[in-house]
């Protein structure tokens, strides 16, 4: 018997830096993922600047295997430890990106985000929605605090 229990989502990248248990900075790709209630792991964004942007992967995109590991119905903790490490160090990511025919593999470099990024570029979208970019105002929700 599976339960599924909601769960945050979980970024891996450089604002996620972790340590080894040696001291040493572990990096990661990029990437803004979330537990399904199905097991299935999904990227919800990619940090502009990384190498997963550069290598296609984007929200939407259904994680299968990280280095040949699968990945359906670990936690995101679990999923962050296979994901992150020493930077410079390659991570092979099976996939299936929003219209594909077909899975694929697809070997990131685990760094911090390209010096050619820019710091006002929003993230890729969630799937499903829009990401505002800088200026816009969003929808706000629930009562109370506005002017009337």
């Amino acid at each position: 018997f599976f339960a599924s229990v909601p769960v945050e989502p979980l970024c891996l990248s450089s604002s996620a830096m972790a340590a080894s248990p040696a001291g040493q900075k572990l990096l990661g790709i990029g990437l803004h993922l979330e537990t399904r209630p199905n097991g299935d792991q999904v990227v919800l964004n990619v940090k502009p600047g990384f190498d997963a942007e550069a290598k296609g992967i984007r929200a939407g995109t259904i994680i299968y295997s990280v280095d040949s590991v699968p990945v359906r119905g670990l936690s995101l903790r679990e999923l962050r430890e296979l994901i992150v490490g020493e930077p410079g160090s390659i991570v092979d990511v099976r996939c299936l990106i929003p219209g594909s025919d077909a899975p694929q593999t697809v070997s990131c470099l685990r760094s911090s985000a390209s010096k050619h990024a820019h710091l006002n570029t929003p993230s890729t979208p969630r799937a499903g929605g829009a990401t505002p970019r800088m200026g816009q105002q969003t929808p706000r929700t629930g009562g109370g605090g506005g002017q009337r």
